[in-house]
């Protein structure tokens, strides 16, 4: 029996996570450097992973 193939996860700039979320850029980057938001960097830009910024937005709820 064949493994069913896995979903690569997708990746956001900090534009996209910035513009979805309803805060600056500048805030995304905050959050990266406090550890509060996981992100990976890739050659010089920083990627968020959707897994990575569903957990944040949970972690943030009430």
């Amino acid at each position: 029996m064949a493994n069913p193939p896995t979903r690569l996860p997708q990746f956001f700039s900090v534009a996209d996570i910035a513009h979805h979320v309803g805060v600056s850029t500048r805030t995304i980057k905050r959050w990266i450097k406090h550890g509060d938001l996981h992100a990976h960097r890739l050659g010089r830009q920083l990627r968020i992973a959707e897994d990575d910024v569903d957990a944040f937005i949970a972690s943030r709820r009430r």
